[in-house]
């Protein structure tokens, strides 16, 4: 059959045949080169950005260090929770606040019970169990003496029972049963 073809028609077959494979090489060979090319330029993009957010970071790092002193010494000076006491100490001095608040806004303390302390990052969590009985209104001021606090004071738990029943007479109103679990946070390493 190639016999049978032209002089031209054979010349113009054999510039097919060879298009054909420069073709097949292109594909083969060269367009995965590229393609892999692309990836890796995408990737060297993505390592640049990185690389310059980080050295942003690394030329921010003395205005980061003064700011980050700058609120750790607001943080202490604020004095919100407590510092170089032993928990036991923070336990006593919690439940001896708690029995000056109540006797204050003339409630009835029951008991407090102190609570295991509990590790949390770089804080000691130190809480008592409160109960106490008296009216809506020593609860409302016993709450806002707690949360208004410093060093913070964290009301957890609040538990509430009555032995009132409804009645159409008006009596006298009996008091309330009150349960607390008060808690606050002793630093566990020095901030500065």
């Amino acid at each position: 059959m190639y016999q049978q073809l032209t002089r031209r028609q054979r010349k113009g077959l054999a510039i097919g045949l060879l298009v054909i494979v420069v073709l097949l090489i292109i594909q083969m060979l060269i367009v995965p080169v590229m393609s892999t090319n692309a990836l890796y330029n995408e990737e060297i993009e993505d390592l640049q950005f990185k690389l310059n957010k980080y050295q942003h970071a690394v030329d921010n790092k003395t205005n980061l260090e003064a700011q980050l002193q700058l609120l750790k010494e607001e943080l202490v000076e604020a004095q919100l929770f407590q510092s170089n006491i032993a928990p036991g100490i923070v336990a006593a001095t919690l439940q001896n606040r708690i029995r000056q608040i109540v006797e204050k806004i003339d409630g009835n303390l029951i008991s407090t019970q102190v609570m295991p302390e509990k590790n949390e990052n770089n804080f000691t969590r130190v809480a008592i169990n409160v109960r106490l009985t008296g009216s809506d209104k020593v609860l409302q001021q016993l709450l806002f003496e707690l949360e208004s606090a410093t060093p913070l004071l964290f009301v957890d738990k609040v538990g509430l029972s009555s032995n009132r029943r409804p009645s159409r007479v008006k009596t006298k109103s009996k008091p309330l049963n009150m349960s607390l679990e008060v808690s606050t946070y002793l630093s566990l390493k020095e901030l500065k």
